[in-house]
């Protein structure tokens, strides 16, 4: 399980430690093609060479222009032979992760031209994808796309989407989102949206009936959507992180409780704007987290008069640590309301 998560210099050190954990990240490694898309046709010859294209299952694709590379003509020729190829592939790739390295700068026209290119065509040959990841793509070729075609028109069978962080997403992403979620709320059991993920967004995340994890970090989400979402989705939620969401209070942050969030594994509060008794709230003698096992906690104080009672304190601390069994990771910033009691209360109880 732990290997999808590892990078290639960390899989390439699994290699070496044993017989078993070669056989492992070798078949790890058979199971993603994981290329520019220009040499994908030589990475799938390859793979039919050494009978191993039957256990692809993933596509991890890079369409960042090379340029000087082709004329103009013969790039798109590379591009629709590439696609073509592995529309036609006898194997069902069901996991997709599009990235263009080095583009968090201001995209050149041609950059946009084949980056959007080969975006479009890639999404159009896979309408079976469960997981869209499009994390390390820039969202200017979202715009593009949109100008030709709906890129995402004929997806409807995600399960995990990673949208856009690259580059400053606005109210056209958002609204591209959550037409994506709409298409997909009967499949959809993971969402990690960022900033673009809107009141409309977690509305229709309610009528998702496999809905279990939920990144809405930097959003500018309400607390009537939020509780609407937990009291629709609780009891299947297992991650739940909102960090940055500066529209959400106490108000809805000091309802989140193990009766509506019975499997809650990953809570994430980072910078929410919540007062000590919000935390009370949440974390009391009283309430017990029996799956919770990644917590992250800031205390957001104003610029303006900062005050105590917005600071997490010991008594929350140890209420933490009694009621969390099986909390293994807990992560604190800017709390100066706690002690080294609150921390000795603590840190005998973690897992």
């Amino acid at each position: 399980l732990i290997l999808p998560y590892l990078n290639k210099k960390t899989l390439a050190s699994c290699k070496t430690l044993n017989k078993a954990w070669f056989a492992l990240t070798t078949l790890h490694a058979t199971r993603s093609l994981d290329c520019h898309i220009l040499r994908l046709p030589l990475r799938i010859m390859h793979f039919r060479r050494k009978g191993l294209l039957s256990l692809v299952r993933s596509l991890t694709v890079d369409i960042s222009y090379l340029e000087g590379f082709l004329s103009a003509p013969m790039y798109e020729r590379r591009i629709n032979d590439a696609v073509s190829l592995l529309q036609n592939l006898p194997v069902n790739i069901r996991h997709i992760k599009v990235h263009m390295p080095g583009a968090s700068t201001t995209l050149t026209d041609a950059e946009i031209r084949f980056g959007t290119m080969a975006f479009t065509t890639l999404l159009q040959a896979l309408p079976n994808l469960a997981t869209l990841d499009l994390s390390d793509c820039p969202v200017a070729l979202l715009a593009a796309a949109q100008r030709h075609d709906a890129p995402f028109s004929r997806l409807g069978r995600l399960q995990n989407i990673r949208w856009f962080a690259l580059g400053s997403n606005d109210m056209s992403s958002a609204g591209e989102l959550h037409r994506l979620v709409c298409a997909n709320q009967h499949t959809l059991t993971a969402l990690s949206g960022k900033s673009d993920i809107t009141d409309h967004t977690l509305i229709a995340l309610s009528k998702a009936p496999r809905f279990s994890r939920l990144d809405a970090s930097g959003s500018s989400i309400s607390d009537d959507a939020l509780l609407a979402l937990v009291r629709a989705r609780g009891l299947g939620l297992r991650e739940l992180v909102l960090s940055d969401c500066t529209r959400l209070t106490k108000r809805s942050i000091a309802h989140l409780s193990p009766k509506l969030l019975p499997t809650l594994a990953v809570l994430d509060l980072y910078n929410i704007m919540v007062t000590t008794d919000a935390y009370q709230r949440l974390f009391n003698f009283a309430t017990r987290w029996p799956y919770l096992r990644d917590l992250k906690l800031k205390a957001a104080i104003p610029d303006t008069s900062p005050r105590q009672d917005l600071l997490v304190n010991d008594d929350i601390l140890e209420a933490i640590g009694r009621n969390c069994p099986r909390l293994v990771s807990l992560r604190l910033f800017g709390c100066h309301g706690i002690t080294d009691n609150g921390l000795c209360s603590i840190l005998g109880n973690l897992g």
